[in-house]
Order: structure tokens, then sequence, then C-alpha cells
């Protein structure tokens, strides 16, 4: 492995990049092992774009994608990437949280930076394979 390159993953997982208004991008690994069915229609449905939202600690982006809650949790932590079903949205976590409503983690910002902490409205953000 050369230096900077990023270390293999295992099969379960597969990296997919988030730009944010073409300033940014933030590496994201998506693991299928937390959510199957879920990760899966996300990786199929690759790639996905929409304006960002803000809501409490987390960034979202609305797909229009719809799957059910598999694992559901409300509690999650900075970096963490979530589905969140009921508004079929992508949710990235920038501070931990307590979430109101049940979501699936599928994955990471690997790793996080702060690139989200000034996303909000007017931004779009661009979920794609790496």
């Amino acid at each position: 492995m050369a230096p900077g390159d990023a270390p293999p993953l295992p099969p379960s997982a597969m990296r997919v990049a988030l730009t944010v208004s073409s300033r940014a991008t933030v590496p994201c690994v998506l693991k299928r092992h937390l959510s199957p069915a879920t990760v899966g229609l996300i990786a199929r449905s690759l790639p996905l774009s929409g304006n960002a939202h803000r809501l409490g600690g987390m960034v979202y982006v609305r797909t229009g994608l719809s799957s059910g809650v598999q694992r559901r949790r409300t509690a999650f932590r900075r970096g963490d990437v979530a589905f969140w079903p009921q508004g079929g949205c992508v949710c990235f976590v920038v501070a931990d949280m307590e979430a109101g409503h049940a979501m699936d983690l599928i994955g990471a910002m690997d790793p996080y930076a702060g690139e989200l902490d000034s996303a909000g409205a007017g931004d779009v953000l661009a979920l794609a394979a790496a």
C-alpha cells in the first residue's frame, strides 16, 4: 500500500464521497452489515444529490428512497452516517446527538474534519461512489 492510500475495506463496506457545493469533499464508508437492505438500496441509487438541510446535530439530504428501519437507534456520534426512513434522508452527524426519531446507522465519515459544520440552506450535497 502506497503512502496516502486508504486501507483496504472488508467486502461488506464501500467507499463513497460526499461533496458539499463543490467546495469540500468528505470521504465516507457505508457498511452493509449495519443495515443491509438500506445500504444496498443507497448503493444501487448512487449518485444522489439534493439541498442540504440542518436539524440539531445533523446535516441531511433528501433522497426520495424508501426503506424501513432495520436496526433502530436514536443515539449517534459525530462522524456517523445514518438513514432516516420517515423522510427518506441520508444524515451526516456533525455533533453527538440523541435523535427524536429512530434511524439506521449505515456508516461513517472517514475521517470527519468539520467540513459540514457550516453547511446549510443553499448548499448542495452530492453522494457518489468513490
